[in-house]
């Protein structure tokens, strides 16, 4: 007995009038993995400099940790320009230049100050005292 869930006639025959099976859709599976998301512990507050940025690892991707003000921002590390490291750049501001070559990108949205249609990943961040998680 077909239930609605996606999946071919064979499988649906397969099935029978006295069992239940749902067998989620391709699409489906991509959708529910790509919402959820958890938080993971990258660093102390007090490791993450006022002048520059941190590397730190977040569901293996790089991101950049900086400080501003007290708040802590994470984008991306890789400057989309030529791959360098944002995280070794001077920040200014809530901007960071990218040491390699001076692209200046914005770490509360993630935008480049010449072209905000050029962007840079931002991640959520969660502070529980000292310690700092990203959403990855």
């Amino acid at each position: 007995m077909y239930n609605g869930g996606d999946y071919s006639r064979s499988q649906q025959k397969a099935v029978g009038s006295k069992q239940k099976l749902f067998l989620p859709s391709a699409s489906c599976r991509l959708h529910t993995k790509a919402l959820v998301s958890e938080f993971v512990k990258v660093a102390a507050k007090s490791e993450i400099p006022t002048d520059t940025g941190k590397l730190v690892e977040a569901g293996g991707q790089e991101v950049a940790l900086f400080q501003v003000s007290g708040k802590i921002y994470a984008i991306q590390n890789i400057c989309p320009h030529q791959g360098g490291p944002l995280s070794e750049g001077g920040i200014h501001g809530t901007e960071v230049m990218c040491p390699w070559h001076g692209w200046n990108f914005d770490v509360t949205n993630g935008s480049c100050s010449f072209n905000p249609r050029i962007k840079v990943t931002c991640f959520k961040v969660k502070e529980d005292g000292e310690d700092i998680y990203v959403e990855s």
